[in-house]
Formats: C-alpha cells, sequence, structure tokens
C-alpha cells in the first residue's frame, strides 16, 4: 500500500470515529450524570504519525439495585440427635411384664443417633408457624441385660441358652419422614425459643443382634442380621423445645414394634436426648 493510501484509509478511520462519538453524543442526554473516557490509538506513517481519540461516556449515577434475600424458615428437623433408647409396654411403663422380661434394657447403654439430612419448610404464618417435613435416617441400639439373646427362640422346654455377655445389643435402622409444625417464637431470625412437633412416619429398613461373649476362655463376636418379625413401617410421635439451635426430643413410637400373631409381646420404642441444628 503507497503512503497516499494509506494515509487516505487512515483519514477515512478517523472520520468514522469522529462520527460514531458525535452519534454517541447526540443520544447521551443529560451530559451533567455522564462522563468521558477516552482512548487514543496512534498510527505510524512515513511523514510522522496520526492518532485516533476514541470518547465513551460513562453514566456515574447509574447503580444496580440488589434485592435483600427473603429471610427462612429457622430448621426444625434437619441436624443432628442423640440420646437415649428403650421400649413402653403395655402396662405403660419401662418395666416389662410377665413373660418379657427378657427385653429389659440398660438404658444408659442403650443409645439413640439421628441424622436429619434434608428440612422443607413452609411458612404458614410469616415464619412463625411452619410446616415442617424432610428426610432423616435413626440408628437406635437396644442393650439387653439378660444373660441370653432375648430375640431368640427357646428350646422346647422353654429355656434360652445362656451366656456370659459382654455385649447383648438389638440394632435397628430406619427411614424417616416428618409431618410436623413449627413454632418460632424468637424476635431475630434464628434465635428464640422454638417448638415443633407431629408425626414421623419409618421405615425399618435394617436390624441386627450383636452379640459378645466369653465361652471356654475364647471371646467370640456374633452378629446376626433377620426381620425379628418387626413392623416394616411405623408411626411415630415427635416434639422438640429448643433455644436457638440447641433443644431437647422425646419421640414414641405409636404402632406395635412387632407383629401381631408373632408371639412377641406389646412393646413400643421411645427415645429422649438432644437435638443440634
Amino acid at each position: 500500500m503507497t503512503a497516499i493510501k494509506r494515509f487516505t484509509f487512515l483519514m477515512a478511520l478517523a472520520g468514522f470515529a469522529a462520527l460514531s462519538a458525535q452519534a454517541q453524543d447526540q443520544e447521551g442526554g443529560d451530559t451533567s450524570k455522564v462522563k468521558d473516557k477516552s482512548e487514543a490509538i496512534t498510527f505510524p506513517t512515513n511523514t510522522g504519525s496520526i492518532e485516533i481519540i476514541f470518547h465513551s461516556k460513562i453514566d456515574s449515577n447509574k447503580t444496580t439495585d440488589i434485592k435483600p434475600s427473603k429471610p427462612e424458615p429457622r430448621d426444625f428437623w434437619q441436624g443432628l440427635d442423640m440420646g437415649f433408647s428403650s421400649f413402653i409396654f403395655a402396662n405403660g411403663t419401662t418395666n416389662p411384664p410377665a413373660g418379657a422380661e427378657r427385653f429389659t434394657t440398660d438404658m444408659g447403654k442403650s443409645g439413640h443417633f439421628g441424622f436429619n439430612i434434608w428440612e422443607l419448610g413452609v411458612p404458614i404464618y410469616k415464619n412463625k408457624i411452619v410446616f415442617v417435613t424432610g428426610l432423616g435416617v435413626e440408628v437406635n441400639r437396644y442393650r439387653f441385660t439378660a444373660n441370653y439373646n432375648p430375640m431368640s427362640k427357646p428350646d422346647t422346654n422353654g429355656n434360652y441358652v445362656t451366656r456370659d455377655y459382654i455385649t447383648n445389643r438389638l440394632i435397628t435402622s430406619q427411614l424417616n419422614i416428618p409431618v410436623m409444625l413449627g413454632f418460632d417464637f424468637g424476635k431475630e431470625e434464628g434465635k428464640g425459643w422454638n417448638l415443633s412437633f407431629g408425626a414421623v412416619g419409618s421405615i425399618v429398613y435394617g436390624a441386627k443382634m450383636k452379640e459378645k461373649y466369653t465361652e471356654d476362655n475364647t471371646r467370640i463376636k456374633k452378629v446376626t442380621y433377620d426381620d425379628y418379625y418387626m413392623n416394616p413401617f411405623r408411626l411415630n410421635a415427635r416434639v422438640k423445645v429448643g433455644y436457638g439451635s440447641i433443644g431437647v426430643f422425646a419421640n414414641y413410637t405409636v404402632t406395635p414394634m412387632f407383629k401381631s400373631g408373632s408371639g412377641m409381646p406389646d412393646m413400643h420404642p421411645f427415645s429422649l436426648g438432644v437435638s443440634i441444628g
């Protein structure tokens, strides 16, 4: 390209840039709210250089509105439950009636663990009254005081095989789905007193007996998996009182633990303890 052609091309480019800047000036409106921002490009030529300046306008008063996030209901279900487990029998106490003595538990060594994985809270009145559902898993460990396996079958004379037990424990696992109401009495989000209660439906997906005992000076560990005539579906009542993220809870299984006609006693699991979350 000759110097004349190059010069002609650059002049045309400069003219185009000037027309563009003029058009932007005409569309700008109120120039008191606009700041100029300039950038220059220099093109060398045989006789010197040509500088092309580009102007852009920035509205200094333009702001982006950020909507505040809507407060979420507090957690009434989600979190960890830790405590103790045992049974309530047909006589309304934790003391088994005649014929069911083998189900006497050592409550201090019978633990409850619940991991409430997910919660959905639907406000009924602001965030003060909330419909609550979700999903959780629960494991209960019942330590028996008997020196024989209460889930085993006796011989024809009604006798059980006795052992020198170190551990004689039933472990059950279940999946929980709550349907509850939550009440938030706190003035600040996530703080203050709260109360929740309602029903929890459960599916029992695992049960096993874990035995450790000494026989002929040898320590033996035995784990037996079975359904043990348990009802696979349970309906539980739950209540929880808390302050902030700490609370106390109580669960009671309304439905019998064992199937009707199984020969097992009428007993209902319950648990109580501390909830964190």
